[in-house]
């Protein structure tokens, strides 16, 4: 078997890994909306530590809104990067990928899960920053730059097309276009 019926055999399984991190998405976000009661709790309550973070169910439960509302946010983020967000940015119908070659449109799927995957692990960094502070290297730059890193690969095709706008460059020497 050779890579590329390897990336084709790959890409029937694509909307399944997307339902799939969906579904993982929700699970975090319903499993912060739970954590965030019991630190309201935790912060409010009769026997308080002195050690608690008052502001940690806060941060859990707007994470767990953003992952609630995950292909939202990415569209709205995509929207404020590139002006106007896709229709569908897990579809490329009609984009460059699908003329550029047999290799590059089941490879440009897989980007587009990585990216997905990236987005959550970004909201999860920014959790970890806003309930634990800056302990175990989680810190508000790293979790904002995988969420960003996360939107573009999800959006790949405008990102890619406003790079060639703004340098005049093909982008990719051709692998792309």
């Amino acid at each position: 078997m050779d890579l590329l019926q390897l990336l084709r055999n790959l890409a029937g399984a694509y909307p399944a890994i997307v339902q799939f991190l969906e579904v993982a998405a929700y699970a975090a976000g319903a499993w912060m909306v739970v954590m965030a009661m019991l630190h309201l709790n935790r912060s409010h309550g009769e026997l308080r530590p002195a050690n608690i973070n008052n502001n940690a169910w806060i941060w859990q439960l707007s994470i767990a809104v953003l992952l609630f509302s995950l292909p939202s946010f990415i569209d709205t983020t995509a929207s404020q990067i590139f002006g106007s967000a896709p229709q569908n940015p897990m579809a490329y119908a009609n984009s460059s990928f699908d003329a550029s070659g047999p290799l590059l449109a089941p490879l440009a799927g897989l980007l587009q899960i990585f990216g997905m995957a990236f987005a959550i692990r970004g909201l999860l960094v920014l959790r970890a920053y806003g309930v634990h502070g800056m302990s175990g290297g989680n810190t508000f730059g790293k979790g904002f730059v995988q969420i960003v890193a996360g939107v573009l690969l999800v959006n790949l095709d405008p990102f890619l097309m406003t790079i060639e706008s703004i340098t005049g460059l093909k982008v990719g020497a051709g692998l792309i276009y």
